[in-house]
C-alpha cells in the first residue's frame, strides 16, 4: 500500500457532539490505510465529548481542547498543529467508509498534480435510514463551475494539501457556516480538484446542525460578488440568467429569484420557477429537501447502503 509523502493528518473538529463522535472516530481508526495521526480539536465543548474521546485508546489520536472560538478558527488551529502535509477532514457526527483513505491516497500517489480530493456521499437520518446520495462530477473544471452556486465537495470526505491552504490564509473565521464553500471558491484558481466516483462518507442529517441552522447572508454576498466578476467573462447569457436565478433561489429571496430572466425551457426550470409562488415555509421545505436526489436513488442501492451503514453504526 502506498503512503503519502509528507504524511497524513485526519482533522476532526469537535463541539458538543458526545452522542456521535465515537462512531466517527472509530470509522477513522478502522481504516484500511493506517498510517496517519488523528488530530481531534475540541472547541470548548460543555458536554462530555472530551471524556468520550479520551476513553478510546489508540496511539494515533492527538487530542487538544481549547476555548470556544468557532469552527473556522478551530480548523485553522488544527492546520497549524497538524504534522502531516496532507489533511483529511471529517466532522464529529459523520462516518468515513473503511477504504476512504486508501482510495484517496492511491489516487493522489498516481496523480501528484491534484491538490484537493473528495468523493460521493450518502446522507442518512438519525435512525440509520438512507435519505439520498450526492454524486458530483469528477473533473476539475466541472467542479469549479459548480462552485458558482453550490459546493460539490463534502467536507467530511475531503483530503487536501495543507501548504496551499495555509498559503491561501486558511479558513475565513468570519464565516459562521459554509467555511469550506468560501475556502474552495476563494482558492479555486490556485487548486486542482478531483472527486472520486466512490461513496466515501456517510453524512448525518441533523435539524440542529450548523448547516441546518445557518444564515445564508454571508455566502449569498460572496456568490453575488462572484457572479458580478463572471458577468465580465464570455459565458453565454442563458447560463448567466440561470446562475443568477439559482443564487437567489437557494441563498437569497424567492421573490427576487422570480424576477430573474430564467429561460423556462425545461421541466426542471419550470418547476423551480413555479415553486417560488409557494408560501415561504413550504418553499423553504421544498428547497432543502433535495427532492431530485431522493427521487433518483435506486431502491436496491438504498437497501445496500443501509446495510453498510448499519455495520458502521454498530462498530463502537
Amino acid at each position: 500500500m502506498v503512503k503519502l509523502q509528507g504524511g497524513l493528518t485526519v482533522l476532526l473538529p469537535l463541539y458538543n457532539c458526545s452522542k456521535y463522535v465515537e462512531t466517527s472516530v472509530r470509522s477513522i481508526l478502522n481504516q484500511t490505510y493506517r498510517d496517519f495521526e488523528l488530530l481531534i480539536i475540541d472547541d470548548g465543548s460543555s458536554d462530555n465529548s472530551a471524556e468520550t474521546v479520551n476513553k478510546i485508546n489508540d496511539s494515533r489520536i492527538v487530542f487538544h481542547k481549547k476555548n470556544h472560538t468557532g469552527l473556522a478558527d478551530t480548523l485553522n488551529v488544527g492546520l497549524n498543529m497538524s504534522k502531516g502535509e496532507w489533511i483529511a477532514r471529517i466532522d464529529a457526527d459523520d462516518i468515513a467508509v473503511r477504504d476512504r483513505l486508501e482510495l484517496q491516497t492511491q489516487f493522489l500517489y498516481n496523480n501528484p498534480d491534484v491538490d484537493v480530493i473528495s468523493g460521493h456521499s450518502v446522507y442518512f437520518s438519525g435512525n440509520g435510514k438512507v435519505e439520498f446520495t450526492v454524486c458530483p462530477p469528477s473533473e476539475d473544471q466541472l467542479i469549479k463551475g459548480m462552485l458558482n452556486v453550490h459546493n460539490p465537495i463534502n467536507h467530511s470526505a475531503v483530503t487536501f494539501r495543507k501548504d496551499k491552504i495555509i498559503a491561501g490564509e486558511g479558513y475565513d473565521i468570519t464565516m459562521n457556516c459554509f467555511e469550506d464553500f468560501e475556502l474552495w471558491l476563494r482558492l479555486r484558481d490556485k487548486l486542482k480538484f478531483y472527486i472520486l466516483p466512490e461513496y466515501l462518507a456517510f453524512t448525518r442529517i441533523r435539524n440542529d446542525s450548523m448547516t441546518a441552522l445557518a444564515s445564508y447572508g454571508k455566502i449569498y454576498e460572496i456568490l453575488r460578488s462572484n457572479f458580478k466578476q463572471l458577468s465580465n467573462s464570455s459565458l453565454n447569457e442563458e447560463y448567466m440568467n440561470d446562475l443568477e436565478f439559482r443564487i437567489e433561489y437557494f441563498y437569497g429571496s424567492k421573490t427576487e429569484a422570480r424576477k430573474r430572466r430564467l429561460p423556462l425551457n425545461s421541466a426542471a426550470r419550470i418547476a423551480a420557477f413555479m415553486s417560488t409562488f409557494l408560501p415561504e415555509e413550504s418553499f423553504n421545505k421544498l428547497k432543502h429537501s433535495r427532492l431530485r436526489y431522493r427521487l433518483s436513488l435506486d431502491k436496491q442501492e438504498k437497501t445496500r447502503l443501509e446495510k453498510e451503514l448499519a455495520i458502521y453504526l454498530n462498530q463502537s
